[in-house]
């Protein structure tokens, strides 16, 4: 055994998420029996494997939504139309969506037509009317929560025709981002601490299981001792946490207990009583010094500078 080897055993926590309770979003799982380092040994983790079902959909409630302003006239009056529509929540392949788009963007004072270029990748929105004397003066994209899915950009505008600045992206997530309440020094894009344990690529299609095994065998020293209480929140690549509608994803977290590894050069307590009672030593001894006459020399009666 080397001197970071340990008796205690490892364990593995195998979680399934039909033993969660939900509370605000995420999942938690209480622990009869808690994991639990002796003293003097430290955590480490890792995300052993995962089965996670592709079941979530291209398009739900935290991002199905889109407002269009419109402002024209014709010879009859001068009008304005902001349409807001849901996109119902499930799969879409590129022409599905076009066609979503078509059957839900509707109005009295024009005709809205969405079309994909497919040497492009983008979707481009057109109005237009058979209403005599039609002329558009405002046609923008409003608020929305599908933008990074349809490839538009909030404010984008045009007279009768917007063409999307990026390519459309009907992958709801490339990755699941395996979250929880462990005290890891793991960092994400903008260098800052959230949890993430694992990242887990999404290699199936919609209906499929992702089977994830951490063949780099990567473990993550934990600040926590004791843990009774896991929480598991597995988010998309935007931050948003997924929805599996109704089926279950299953994970097993590996522990394992090594000893606290000690800084040889680290200063033990009684060090830096010493180092505190010297300093307040050398301090003593500079202000008695102040306080002694300073003379030029032996000839000389009287401190200088008095």
């Amino acid at each position: 055994m080397t001197s970071e080897d340990t008796s205690q055993s490892n364990a593995i926590l195998f979680i399934d998420s039909k033993d969660a309770f939900e509370h605000d979003g995420v999942d938690h799982y209480q622990l009869r029996n808690a994991i639990s380092a002796r003293r003097g040994n430290r955590i480490l983790c890792q995300l052993a494997e995962a089965e996670l079902p592709v079941s979530f959909y291209t398009f739900d409630n935290t991002n199905n939504q889109l407002t269009i302003d419109v402002t024209g006239s014709n010879d009859s009056e001068s009008w304005t139309a902001s349409i807001s529509v849901t996109i119902p929540s499930k799969n879409y392949n590129v022409v599905q969506l076009v066609a979503q788009l078509n059957s839900l963007i509707t109005s009295s004072y024009f005709t809205f037509i969405a079309t994909f270029d497919t040497q492009t990748l983008k979707l481009t929105f057109t109005l237009s009317s058979s209403l005599a004397g039609t002329s558009f003066t405002k046609f923008e994209i409003g608020d929305a929560t599908c933008l990074s899915q349809i490839g538009f950009v909030k404010g984008q505008s045009g007279t009768n025709l917007i063409t999307a600045t990026n390519a459309i992206n009907l992958h709801r997530t490339l990755n699941v981002f395996v979250r929880t309440n462990m005290k890891v020094d793991n960092l994400d894009s903008r260098g800052e601490q959230s949890g993430i344990i694992a990242k887990v690529q999404i290699d199936q299609d919609a209906g499929g299981i992702v089977h994830y095994r951490n063949i780099e065998n990567v473990k993550f020293q934990l600040s926590d001792t004791f843990i009774d209480h896991l929480v598991v929140n597995l988010t998309a690549d935007d931050g948003t946490a997924l929805n599996f509608n109704g089926l279950n994803y299953h994970l097993s977290f590996a522990f394992y207990f090594r000893r606290e590894r000690v800084d040889p050069n680290a200063l033990t307590l009684s060090d830096k009583v010493d180092e505190i009672e010297m300093a307040n030593e050398e301090e003593e001894d500079d202000e008695s010094f102040e306080d002694e006459p300073k003379y030029v020399d032996s000839l000389v009666p009287f401190a200088v500078g008095s």
